[in-house]
């Protein structure tokens, strides 16, 4: 269950960053580049018919990019929407005909290339937009962002619920996550284009079960 997969990533990952105190973690996390500069990975289909699915997601980039800034396209109508926008110059990479299930390899080079462009100062923060399940008739647009890692949402929850139990690491906790950021990244990627692999699909279904009721109230009243 590709759920519960991110459950245990983002779990795991929390755990290793709340073990460790705030300075370590800016000294981490948080760029000194002389950028502002943000990745975009944007996740749209293949092929249409998926009412707006991919509508959605375009409209949210629009929103948020910047003229600094670049892109990564996942899927086909990603990638021809952008060659003709006023951001074609910002493509970075693009990625077409993806399997229903993304190769893990992708996802570990889309983070790989993160991290380039971060060390080359090129960017400052990626983020990943993408169409989070909810249920079969509801798919919601989301941005998350995947660099600098946000650690805000831990204050809550070591307030709201304390983690239970201590955990020691052998190298330290430091040597750990700077190891691990890479892996959490690259899972976050795989996780969250999946999930948009299954809306992709919901909005599928929805739309063409809209069209073949229409059509058959056309032909009710042809007759």
């Amino acid at each position: 269950n590709i759920k519960t997969y991110q459950n245990l990533v983002e779990t795991t990952f929390d755990n290793i960053v709340s073990k460790i105190n705030q300075e370590e973690l800016n000294e981490i996390f948080l760029p000194k580049q002389e950028t502002d500069a943000t990745l975009y990975i944007i996740v749209t289909s293949d092929i249409g018919l998926c009412g707006s699915y991919n509508s959605n997601v375009i409209n949210e980039l629009k929103k948020v990019i910047k003229t600094s800034d670049l892109v990564i396209t996942l899927g086909t109508k990603g990638l021809n929407w952008i060659r003709v926008s006023k951001f074609k110059d910002q493509l970075y990479k693009s990625y077409v005909n993806l399997e229903d299930k993304l190769d893990y390899s992708i996802a570990t080079e889309i983070g790989n290339l993160n991290f380039e462009l971060f060390a080359k100062n090129k960017i400052s923060s990626c983020k990943i937009i993408y169409t989070k399940f909810v249920n079969n008739l509801i798919q919601e647009v989301s941005v998350k962002q995947l660099f600098p890692y946000d650690s805000s949402h831990l204050e809550i929850k070591k307030e709201s619920e304390q983690m239970e139990g201590d955990i020691e690491f052998e190298p330290s906790a430091e040597i750990i996550l700077q190891r691990a950021f890479p892996l959490y990244v690259s899972s976050m990627i795989y996780v969250l284009v999946s999930l948009s692999k299954v809306s992709e699909l919901a909005s599928r279904r929805v739309a063409m079960e809209s069209a073949t009721d229409n059509a058959d109230e056309i032909i009710n009243d042809l007759n």
